[in-house]
């Protein structure tokens, strides 16, 4: 997976776009290492991060990832039946 990718994906960063511009400014580094945005990471890879304020080291356990919305993989309460509403009242 491209570290652009993998940094959206694992939301340390907010777009892509700012993954590839740190990236291209030498604020990545993989293996101690300037990295290119289109560099592979894999398991067992260590990312150094450098922001303005405070600098992130990690270590890629997991490439899996899901880019869907939280909403799609919770439960919001038992459903309810068609055609009825629910109501509450106040008493």
């Amino acid at each position: 997976m491209r570290i652009d990718l993998f940094l959206k994906a694992r939301r340390l960063v907010k777009r892509r776009s700012l993954a590839r511009e740190l990236c291209d400014i030498g604020r990545v580094l993989v293996n101690s290492h300037q990295s290119k945005p289109a560099k592979e990471v894999k398991r067992g890879d260590r990312i150094m991060l450098q922001f303005n304020t405070r600098s992130l080291e990690l270590e890629v356990l997991d490439l899996r990832f899901h880019l869907k919305k939280s909403t799609q993989f919770c439960s919001t309460g038992s459903p309810q039946k068609k055609g009825k509403s629910a109501t509450t009242t106040n008493e």
